[in-house]
């Protein structure tokens, strides 16, 4: 594999390596930062029914009070200590969506939907301490990780095109005096000659290089002539 190739591939690889890297952070911290939200918003609504479930006598009367507060096509089901359902209502057009009593929130799949899940304390109409177990389906927030990771993905295959371009220049740039060295050199050897490189104006590395190259095939022509010049006051000598 040639010099130029090797640079050309190694560039575009870890560029677009890290054009991934930092899509997918943007995505996941996107995800949790979306997720949060929603279960802050969705605590911040069942808080306030909680004074007024506190007030309420009896069951009735606390189902109305927490179907006002009931989450988006979600569903509440109010459990005892011991787990037993005290209570289970839902929205009008949700299935019926599984609920456990968890500590914070957890995100979970069920049939190809987002669910948002969350459980606090409570005080039931007897007094009671129980758990409210709130799901609320995540309809929105999952159509926008979707237009996003449309986004990002666009957004990385058109990256592959400057990408490409950036590592081609670099490729070139850094290939162009190492071949005119190489073409300088095969003259030299075939020819017998000492032709020396153009200096370039930079001061880099290739530079310097060059300039190393030009002072040896220098030092080399001087050689060359006082050994040429020896060899001709010898044979003037001898003859």
């Amino acid at each position: 594999m040639k010099l130029g190739t090797k640079i050309h591939l190694l560039t575009t690889v870890v560029t677009l390596l890290i054009v991934v890297c930092s899509f997918s952070a943007i995505y996941v911290i996107y995800e949790k930062m979306a997720y949060s939200t929603e279960y802050e918003q969705l605590m911040l609504r069942t808080e306030k029914a909680l004074p007024l479930l506190a007030k309420t006598t009896t069951r009735d009367e606390a189902a109305t009070i927490l179907r006002v507060y009931l989450p988006a096509n979600g569903a509440i089901r109010v459990t005892d200590m011991n787990g037993e359902t005290k209570l289970f209502i839902q929205g009008n057009d949700a299935p019926h969506y599984p609920t456990s009593n968890i500590v914070g929130y957890a995100v979970n799949e069920h049939d190809g939907v987002s669910l948002l899940q969350a459980a606090t304390a409570a005080i039931w109409v007897n007094g009671e301490p129980v758990t409210l177990q709130l799901v609320q389906p995540l309809n929105d927030v999952t159509q926008n990780l979707q237009l996003l990771r449309v986004i990002l993905l666009v957004i990385a295959a058109l990256s592959l095109i400057p990408i490409y371009l950036a590592s081609a220049t670099l490729s070139r740039l850094i290939r162009k005096p190492i071949d005119e060295l190489n073409d300088t050199m095969q003259q030299n050897i075939q020819n017998g000659s000492y032709l020396q490189l153009e200096q370039p104006t930079t001061r880099d590395e290739l530079s310097q290089l060059s300039s190393t190259y030009n002072d040896l095939m220098a030092r080399l022509q001087h050689h060359h002539d006082l050994q040429a010049q020896f060899v001709s006051n010898a044979s003037h000598e001898l003859k």
